[in-house]
């Protein structure tokens, strides 16, 4: 059983090939025969089927161009897993400004990035100090409904 954690990022212009090489280069993410892999955590690249596309236009106003499932292992340590995933996820927003959300199960709005400054929903539970050190500096936390 996995936890799932979806990274949605509207204007890239990447293939799903560069985005892999781009991740593989986070220490502890590495390209592998099934796709980029991170001890606890499987990652699948594509690009968001129409009904995903709509939802994320409609509630956050851009259509992401492509979506990053990461899959986190139940197992491993809560801490360790939500710094990988986010390491992953800031070195995927790393060279560009583009708008982005991460969800949680689909739903639950872990952060939000418009206009290059993130927005980080108070999650009960998820935001340590070690996980807190990956977000770059300015954010901000909100409070942000589920979708």
């Amino acid at each position: 059983m996995s936890l799932e954690y979806t990274l949605e990022i509207a204007g890239t212009k990447k293939s799903v090939t560069l985005l892999a090489t781009q991740l593989s280069r986070v220490l502890g993410y590495q390209n592998t025969a099934k796709g980029v892999e991170a001890f606890g955590i499987q990652i699948d690249i594509a690009e968001p089927g129409p009904l995903e596309f709509k939802m994320i236009e409609e509630e956050f106003g851009f259509g992401p161009q492509i979506s990053i499932t990461f899959r986190l292992d139940k197992e491993i340590d809560s801490v360790i897993a939500h710094t990988r995933l986010l390491q992953g996820c800031i070195e995927l927003l790393s060279d560009s400004s583009n708008d982005a959300v991460l969800l949680f199960n689909g739903e639950t709005i872990i952060f939000l990035r418009r206009n290059g400054k993130f927005i980080l929903n108070l999650v009960k539970g998820f935001w340590t100090d070690e996980v807190l050190a990956v977000i770059p500096i300015p954010y901000e936390f909100e409070s942000i409904p589920s979708i």
